[in-house]
């Protein structure tokens, strides 16, 4: 299970509904004190992250007559997810009726704030029968359920009376091929019978929600919470869970087993006390808090007693380490990683290794990363597309909207683009990229030819140029919208020819501006085709002759497989070519490749728009 979207309703901050859109990397920005924090919050009141405790308090104070607060969180699912009730019956979660019309989960959770520890009320939105003209069917009891079955008239020759899916699944069968109830989306209680096990079985599916706090003290926890390394015991776990069912179930049996025979001794002491005795076990193991680690320095000082900036080293170390560890495993269950201001104590420099280690990590199946961010300077490497803001409307209502036009104005317009004034007034060109690899790839490039002729400018820590990797699907928003016209800065476009010539459009665009704008395509397919066949050898020890017009990437998934190798994806594939192969990178190679006057004309373009 993903989560692929949020909704709030009088949470703190939050008195009408708001809702979110949740992808595999979320940047959600905004103001100091705007509700950033509040939406992390939530998702660890709703995952039950032991570092935010629900308070009757977390209600919107703006709402007097409402006394509950609602956070619902959207998942997708596999069609092979099932749930086992006990031992033997599964049951699949459309076969309960238990999704959406898109075959999604909606788990709703309201919280009654009478009390002062409020508990959650759980039901799930689904597209579900009425249950005008029978019963809950999900909080009915077997022999209530039979019952229902006679009294319809349902066939139950061939259905497993000792099954309450099976039951359930002949009584709706029955009812709606009769037409006696419909369908239609409805809020199906997790509270009663059958209910309460569908919801401890859903529990096992949903994502590890890790959340690291920004270093501000808000609860006892805080410092523990810094520490990736629970994090780690928690995901370890989750690999080895089914090991540890059959451990825990191995130990259930034995020791029931003794408690038995001990009752049917005491039998022939006291009979009438034996009759009274029900062995049983109080809890479940809790096996994460068995184990307890932490990285000592030389000083035998833990992590979570080190500064600020120290921890948050260590903390970027653990996500670069978690990104290579799972491109290697297949997980269970998915993890979601959330990281309120990555940046907080870090060197600036730091800040972007830190969000562009979460970037990778998100890349990874089944790994989501959430974080939260008012420092504009991260701006650059995180996709457009990836951004939630959070404002203020007219009516003081704080809202939450995925970037279209107006948003990403208004981002800029609130936040602005470059950390700084300074900065701004020194940049004299932006320069327009696809992608992330694209801009390593210009950088390095603009190095080696630089190293050459001195008057071809090195891109490497230039003030007065910008890079921006503007995202390739949303490459064509950027160019219609002009969104960065704002900034009175002439831009300088590089897009892909590619082979279907969909940039061509937006390169014309640019290039009937007035304001000294421009763009070019490449002259190959795309950058990967400035690469020599020596780089990737080297990095991904595969043979191949590389020209100007063919699919690189995919020529090297086939000569892959066919050398009986694992095959990557692309997009780790691009990333591994930039991080280790870019800097090999050589001028007589480019020479080979017959690619030196190409990119020599792009940074003699760069140099005049620079002065």
């Amino acid at each position: 299970m993903k989560l692929t979207r949020v909704r709030l309703k009088n949470f703190r901050a939050f008195k009408n509904q708001v809702e979110v859109d949740i992808d595999d990397f979320t940047a959600i920005i905004g103001k100091n004190d705007i509700g950033k924090s509040c939406l992390m919050d939530a998702l660890a009141i709703f995952f039950e992250n032991k570092q935010v405790k629900v308070d009757r308090s977390d209600k919107c104070v703006f709402s007097e007559d409402c006394k509950d607060f609602e956070i619902t969180c959207e998942f997708s699912i596999s069609k092979e997810d099932q749930i086992v009730l006990d031992s033997t019956i599964a049951t699949a979660f459309d076969q309960e009726y238990l999704v959406t019309r898109s075959g999604t989960i909606v788990i709703k959770k309201t919280y009654s704030c009478t009390t002062q520890t409020p508990k959650p009320s759980i039901s799930l939105i689904a597209y579900h029968p009425t249950n005008k003209a029978i019963p809950d069917l999900l909080s009915t009891k077997q022999n209530d359920l039979k019952l229902t079955a006679e009294k319809l008239g349902v066939d139950l020759s061939d259905v497993d009376l000792r099954s309450n899916p099976a039951l359930r699944k002949a009584i709706w069968r029955h009812v709606l091929d009769k037409k006696i109830e419909t369908i239609e989306d409805r809020e199906v209680s997790l509270n009663e019978e059958d209910g309460k096990k569908i919801w401890s079985k859903i529990l096992e599916y949903l994502p590890i929600f890790a959340l690291f706090k920004s270093d501000r003290s808000s609860s006892d926890e805080d410092n523990e919470a810094q520490d990736p390394m629970k994090i780690a015991v928690e995901e370890a776990i989750s690999e080895k869970e089914d090991d540890l069912s059959k451990i825990e179930e191995f130990v259930k049996k034995r020791v029931l087993e003794v408690a038995n025979r001990t009752v049917e001794e005491l039998k022939g002491i006291d009979a009438h006390l034996a009759n009274t005795l029900i062995p049983e076990f109080k809890s479940d193991p809790k096996w994460n808090s068995l184990f307890k680690l932490t990285l000592n320095g030389d000083a035998k000082i833990p992590i979570n007693k080190r500064g600020s900036g120290i921890r948050r080293l260590i903390l970027l170390s653990f996500f670069q380490a978690e990104a290579k560890r799972q491109l290697e495993l297949e997980q269970k269950r998915s993890v979601i990683y959330a990281i309120e201001e990555p940046e907080t104590s870090l060197h600036p420099d730091n800040q972007k290794r830190i969000v562009t280690a979460l970037l990778r990590l998100s890349e990874v199946e089944k790994h989501q990363v959430i974080v939260t961010t008012h420092v504009p300077g991260l701006a650059e490497i995180i996709p457009v597309e990836n951004f939630r803001y959070i404002g203020l409307g007219e009516d003081n209502e704080r809202f939450i909207k995925s970037c279209d036009e107006e948003t990403i104005q208004t981002i800029v317009k609130t936040l602005g683009i470059f950390p700084n004034a300074t900065a701004a007034s020194a940049v004299k060109v932006l320069i327009c990229l696809e992608g992330k690899t694209d801009v390593a790839f210009l950088k390095h490039v603009s190095a080696v030819m630089n190293a050459q002729d001195n008057e071809l400018p090195n891109l490497n820590n230039n003030d007065n140029a910008v890079i921006i990797g503007l995202g390739g699907s949303n490459l064509k928003e950027w160019v219609d919208c002009n969104y960065l016209k704002a900034l009175k800065i002439p831009e300088f476009h590089i897009y892909d020819r590619d082979t279907d010539s969909k940039y061509e459009e937006s390169c014309k665009k640019v290039n009937s501006r007035n304001d000294k704008s421009m763009c070019l395509q490449t002259k190959k397919r795309e950058l990967e085709n400035y690469l020599h066949k020596d780089v990737i050898k080297h990095v991904l020890g595969v043979s191949i002759e590389v020209d100007d017009d063919m699919d690189v990437c995919e020529t090297i998934r086939k000569k892959q497989k066919s050398d009986s190798q694992k095959e990557m994806n692309h997009k780790n594939m691009k990333r591994k070519l930039a991080e280790e192969g870019f800097e090999r990178i050589t001028i007589e190679m480019l020479d080979e490749r017959k690619a030196t006057d190409e990119i020599k004309h792009w940074l003699s373009e760069i140099g005049t728009l620079m002065g």
